[in-house]
């Protein structure tokens, strides 16, 4: 299901485009679902889960069931029914809210950025948060539904439950609203795992990528991964938080940014005409990212590090951009058709 596109766009998400689940993995036959039927995309996909538990309910068979809302994602102007509205008077705006971004980073001009004008005047974007704001209690309220009908069908206590998005999004933040960037508000996202024997209220500041799950969910499961996974078990990082697989992690966006994040501290370099825009964050202490300590002499060591780290995690991943390049070996902003030929 897909929340907008072409001339369905002004219904949002009461006009998503459906597909009924095809086990042979072509999807031919999409359709615009009747907006008439005033039902918002969020209540499909929940409808569609509580369907599943309640058909399922007396089958003790294990189960893995895979929920992806397609909000609180644009387009954000029409709301549901349900769920709080939040008022742009309600909505503070964040610290590091800026009416433009400082330098070009290569993409000010893509998807979300084109929502508001540019300068971003403040009552506009406080409107567009609280939009926002608004969605994300929508997408909790068919949350509930689901947990709630698990918990009817007697298995909430044998089921693993885990809560993630794939990227988050500025709205102010930095004077960008989208998430073609490598800040905090863009790549960092909530992760919230539980269920059986998992330990309650229980919290890890340890670097993960989401395909970390597949393994963890096979360790949790007593499953064997398949050696093809790439991803890192979180099980004994979840029985016991000081334990960390990961000790850094990269960061990519198409061959305009890349950033590497270790001990708390993020360096984000950008590709942009030549242009490098070298950015140095002290996460722990600056969590809104907005004291630039790339040009400090007291984290020069630091930024020589993170540098040497960055480009060395580029060449083990085998990154298409290649920073011993002019440009990386790319100086212009790469298409999708270029990405998938360079980067099958």
């Amino acid at each position: 299901m897909h929340p907008y596109g072409n001339e369905k766009e002004e219904k949002g998400h009461r006009c998503p485009y459906l597909h009924e689940y095809d086990p042979t993995g072509k999807y031919k036959n999409g359709q615009w679902v009747n907006a008439s039927l005033n039902t918002f995309s969020s209540e499909l996909y929940a409808d569609a889960a509580i369907k599943f538990i309640e058909t399922n309910a007396s089958n003790d068979n294990p189960f893995l069931m895979y929920v992806a809302f397609t909000s609180p994602h644009d387009p954000r102007n029409v709301l549901p029914d349900y769920g709080r509205k939040y008022g742009s008077k309600e909505i503070t705006m964040p610290k590091n809210f800026v009416t433009q971004h400082p330098f070009d980073n290569g993409d000010l001009n893509e998807r979300d950025e084109k929502l508001l004008p540019t300068p971003r005047v403040p009552e506009q974007v406080l409107a567009e948060r609280a939009n926002y704001y608004s969605m994300v209690n929508e997408v909790d309220v068919q949350i509930g539904r689901i947990l709630d009908m698990l918990e009817k069908s007697g298995k909430a206590d044998n089921t693993i439950i885990v809560f993630a998005a794939d990227n988050g999004l500025c709205v102010g933040e930095h004077g960008l609203l989208g998430k073609q960037n490598l800040y905090e508000a863009a790549v960092r996202v909530p992760l919230v795992i539980c269920g059986p024997n998992i330990p309650q209220n229980v919290t890890s500041d340890a670097y993960c990528y989401l395909y970390d799950l597949y393994p963890t969910l096979c360790d949790l499961s007593n499953i064997k991964a398949p050696t093809t996974v790439k991803g890192i078990s979180l099980a004994q990082t979840i029985q016991n938080p000081k334990v960390k697989k990961r000790k850094d992690i990269l960061l990519t966006y198409i061959n305009l940014q890349r950033a590497i994040k270790k001990d708390g501290f993020k360096l984000i370099l950008y590709n942009v005409d030549g242009q490098r825009h070298p950015q140095l964050f002290d996460l722990k202490a600056d969590p809104m990212e907005m004291n630039n300590l790339y040009d400090n002499p007291k984290y020069s060591k630091k930024r020589e590090e993170l540098t040497k780290l960055l480009y060395a995690r580029m060449a083990s991943v085998g990154d298409f951009c290649d920073p011993t390049k002019p440009d990386w070996g790319y100086p212009t902003k790469l298409k999708w058709e270029q990405i998938v030929k360079v980067n099958p």
